[in-house]
């Protein structure tokens, strides 16, 4: 089935070309066009000018996908092809992100002030009908740094909204695109904001559209945004499986309680981190 998989890595120049993954498709961005676009201007050329076979995998993935994984591209593939026709496959990092806050919204919120609002006034601008503070993600949902691998059927939902986004932020006089412009900081510069909202769509379209079927890379097997988080592992657990509960049940009880636990397990890791504690070794 390997010929039914194509996954590619962007790369900038030399150096981050050099250090790409054998088992990927090099796609160049060396000439840059769009810095603050970072993958979304390789993605967005590569999915307007080629026609996607049906039935076909794709996946764009950035430089660092191997660091934040520690996957290399022969174990994805063999994933994939695993993956039982599934739409869309996922390999997201950060389990702890995943299962520690509602939403990926709520997450970005806490890095990026203001951001409920913006991808709420985003939505309602496209006319995606969702209210983003009721949306409930859990690691079967959540998909950071658009590090997935999916059929057509899904990259044409997701192009939709990246066009979307496209035409707002170009348009001067888009209230919406003004917004999305604003800068924000990140990775020791600056982002405009909707990068950040636009890396949160795929997990959206997942959560929102129960006809997509998805197939997730063990989450728990993937690395924590911080090694803090080894100290509570098993809360990140439980606060997961809270969500998948009400989502399969939709009893309030449920959210009720991952709300409580949630509270508490937050404040557990801001102590810990502010005590400086070491990790948990991982077991030999």
């Amino acid at each position: 089935m390997s010929e039914n998989i194509r996954i590619f890595q962007v790369f900038y120049n030399q150096a981050t070309r050099a250090a790409l993954d054998p088992e990927f498709e090099p796609l160049d961005n060396s000439g840059n066009e769009r810095p603050e676009w970072r993958e979304y201007w390789p993605i967005s050329r590569f999915l307007g000018s080629n026609t996607l076979e049906e039935g076909c995998y794709y996946g764009f993935l950035s430089p660092k996908f191997g660091v934040k994984t520690g996957l290399g591209g022969r174990q994805v593939k063999d994933f994939v092809a695993q993956a039982d026709g599934a739409d869309v496959v996922t390999f997201s990092p950060f389990p702890d992100q995943a299962a520690c806050y509602f939403n990926m919204f709520e997450q970005c919120e806490n890095h990026h002030p203001g951001a409920i609002a913006m991808a709420q006034a985003f939505f309602d601008a496209v006319g995606m009908n969702l209210e983003v503070t009721r949306l409930v993600m859990d690691t079967r949902s959540t998909v950071y740094c658009n590090y997935f691998v999916a059929k057509p059927v899904f990259w044409r939902r997701w192009k939709q909204v990246l066009d979307r986004c496209l035409e707002h932020i170009g348009n001067p006089y888009s209230p919406v695109g003004a917004r999305l412009n604003a800068r924000t900081p990140y990775d020791n510069g600056y982002s405009p904001m909707w990068v950040m909202i636009m890396e949160r769509v795929a997990a959206t379209l997942l959560a929102r559209d129960r006809d997509i079927t998805v197939k997730n890379y063990p989450p728990f097997l993937l690395p924590l945004a911080h090694p803090v988080w080894t100290h509570l592992a098993a809360e990140i657990v439980a606060l997961d499986a809270l969500k998948r509960s009400y989502l399969t049940t939709q009893v309030m009880e449920y959210l009720q309680s991952y709300r409580a636990l949630q509270h508490r397990t937050i404040q557990a890791f801001q102590q810990l981190s502010a005590r400086g504690v070491a990790p948990v070794a991982a077991p030999a």
